[in-house]
């Protein structure tokens, strides 16, 4: 693939950055706080009401719906709200290029380099592809999102750029054989 560098190019709405935080908000130790705070959010509900009207458990019970439900939303809000901002504008574009020697992310006006030899993982699920790395780092990248290229040339090139890499490091783990 000398010469040709892929593109994958999507522009980052409210909308898509939202969707990107609930399908996070469902996973993980976020699902297990969720599931905690709305539980415990019933309780307090039920205390407060069983005995008569108790203000002290209605403010607890409202606290923990919003623990629950509305803190990620405000908080992914902001978060949207800086970098569009910090950006100069309401949506923006973000770029992963596939270079020779790395994947370059570019958005806004920051670019960041990401190295083959890093990428431990690669997930497809309908439209949508995760490239996870060895520091926990994803990018996301869209099949219909490819310029001059298509995501089977992209992924096999990934694969040849794994292999390559896969010769050039050692392993910092060691397998247990066992006898049989």
């Amino acid at each position: 693939m000398e010469g040709k560098i892929m593109k994958n190019e999507y522009c980052i709405t409210w909308k898509l950055y939202q969707s990107w935080a609930f399908e996070n908000l469902l996973k993980g130790a976020r699902l297990v706080f969720l599931i905690f705070w709305s539980l415990f959010g019933l309780i307090l509900l039920w205390l407060g009401l069983s005995g008569g009207f108790n203000i002290f458990f209605i403010i607890l019970t409202i606290y923990c719906f919003y623990r629950a439900f509305l803190r990620n939303f405000l908080f992914v809000k902001r978060q949207y709200q800086l970098l569009a901002k910090s950006y100069g504008k309401e949506n923006w574009t973000r770029t992963i290029t596939f270079e020779d020697e790395c994947i370059l992310l570019t958005e806004g006006p920051m670019s960041f380099q990401y190295q083959y030899a890093d990428l431990v993982n690669i997930r497809e699920s309908d439209n949508k592809i995760w490239l996870i790395f060895n520091n926990k780092t994803v990018i996301r990248l869209y099949k219909n999102a490819f310029v001059d290229s298509d995501w089977a040339e992209c992924k096999a090139f990934l694969s040849a750029k794994r292999l390559e890499t896969a010769g050039e490091q050692t392993p910092n783990h060691t397998e247990k054989k066992e006898d049989a």
